[in-house]
């Protein structure tokens, strides 16, 4: 979880979106001909896009706005926590629209949850201090071992068919994903956050890579 406001200097973009929305978008997109063409006819290839519970609680105040990826990279509107939660519902509406275009016979893409785990540095702040200790105290008492949060990671790749494909996994169960995904708002935030994924991916031609899928 990035701590403070910085803008990425070759994008011009929030690092968070920059890192956990279109860096990961990115990267999917240029691995499915990868995997699709490694499939086996039985046994398509899979994708974990690791999420959240934090998506269900964004706050998410920037989604009426236009456009919506440049809202995100304002100083004034940057909060960590939120921020973050947001980051991971961009995620959720993003898979929404990218598995209505890649099936699962290209690859079986999921949104597995690992939860709050301690001993890693999701929200530590560089050079320690009592907030960073708090808080890693606090995520020892109700946070999980990293071992037991891979275990949706790999249920996730692992444990799931078809019926899996674009779904939402915690706690090795397939759970809805956060309550906007299933709205009229959410399906108009989607549709907005793709075409503006895509613009800002067009250097790759992620647009032809996903077409191509179909082929």
């Amino acid at each position: 979880m990035k701590q403070f406001f910085d803008l990425n200097p070759s994008t011009g973009h929030e690092e968070t979106i920059q890192v956990n929305v279109l860096s990961t978008a990115l990267l999917t997109i240029l691995l499915l001909p990868v995997l699709k063409a490694k499939n086996s006819p039985s046994q398509p290839g899979r994708v974990a896009m690791v999420s959240s519970d934090g998506a269900s609680w964004a706050k998410f105040e920037e989604k009426n706005s236009t456009p919506l990826l440049a809202a995100l990279d304002k100083r004034e509107t940057f909060g960590p926590v939120d921020r973050y939660s947001t980051s991971k519902l961009l995620n959720q509406l993003f898979v929404t629209e990218l598995t209505k275009r890649v099936p699962s016979l290209v690859a079986v893409i999921t949104l597995p949850n690992p939860g709050l785990c301690y001993g890693t540095h999701l929200g530590q702040l560089p050079g320690g201090s009592i907030v960073d200790s708090i808080v890693s105290v606090l995520k020892r008492i109700v946070g999980r071992h990293p071992s037991i949060g891979a275990r949706p990671v790999i249920d996730g790749v692992v444990q799931h068919g078809p019926e899996a494909h674009g779904q939402y996994v915690e706690d090795c169960k397939l759970q809805p994903k956060a309550p906007l995904v299933y709205t009229p708002e959410g399906d108009r935030l989607a549709k907005v956050l793709w075409d503006e994924v895509m613009a800002e991916l067009s250097f790759a031609k992620v647009e032809d890579i996903i077409q191509g899928l179909g082929k």
